[in-house]
């Protein structure tokens, strides 16, 4: 059965939403757009992770001890695993993409294209 994004959009306490991205956390669903998208445990907590800390690079470390509890060798691979799975799911969200940043980790930030329309130098972060 598909869920109707009105049905998802009725409860505003507990909805988190960055560009066309929406998390409900009252009812653990999600949409990107008008779609209302169905995710695992797992991928829901990574994703409330990367709400929490929007804009900025989580490192893996901190990411796997939220989700798993521990920051041992295969939780990161579980994790890559699982970046690739949300990122698939959730490629229609704009402006915020999911981004690596090698040796630091991942992080919900916005779209290189929507930082260059919105006048920073393309390649530049944004003063915080």
């Amino acid at each position: 059965m598909v869920q109707a994004l009105s049905d998802f959009a009725g409860e505003h306490e507990g909805v988190r939403t960055l560009g066309n991205l929406s998390l409900n956390l009252n009812s653990y669903r999600v949409a990107v757009g008008t779609e209302v998208i169905g995710l695992t445990y797992h991928e829901l907590e990574l994703l409330r992770v990367f709400f929490d800390q929007y804009d900025r690079v989580i490192p893996y470390k901190e990411i796997t001890e939220r989700i798993w509890g521990t920051s041992e060798r295969t939780a990161l691979r579980h994790l890559n695993v699982l970046v690739h799975r949300l990122r698939t799911k959730i490629a229609d969200s704009y402006p915020y993409v999911i981004e690596t940043v090698r040796g630091r980790g991942y992080g919900l930030l916005k779209a290189r294209e929507a930082e260059s329309a919105e006048g920073w130098p393309a390649g530049a972060e944004p003063a915080t």
